[in-house]
């Protein structure tokens, strides 16, 4: 494998595979985040703001700039939702225990 030279302001970081598939099944369904590095960089800014480090030459962390909206689902979308589950498992059920009973 060769080795990939980094661009001149940036350098490289290596991480284990396991630790980068978990990263991009997390960022996966969250679209503030456009790649790992996005994500990557948030968190070590996050981190190194928790540990006291104030100093950001980059600026604060973006997350704590832009706020992420989170669409929640109406009350009666969850309803018609569990509606819909609890009729299919009763739907089973009921198969099932006519299926015992003709035995």
């Amino acid at each position: 494998m060769r080795k990939i030279k980094p661009r001149v302001k940036y350098q490289g970081v290596s991480l284990p595979v396991p630790f980068i598939k978990e990263i991009k099944e997390h960022i996966k369904h969250r679209p503030a985040y456009r790649s790992i590095a996005d994500y990557t960089r948030e968190a070590i800014r996050e981190k190194m703001y928790r540990d006291n480090h104030t100093v950001f030459k980059a600026g604060p962390p973006p997350s704590w700039s832009k706020p992420v909206t989170v669409v929640k689902p109406s009350q009666s979308e969850i309803d018609k939702k569990f509606q819909d589950y609890i009729d299919k498992k009763f739907k089973l059920l009921k198969k099932e225990i006519l299926e015992k009973t003709k035995k």
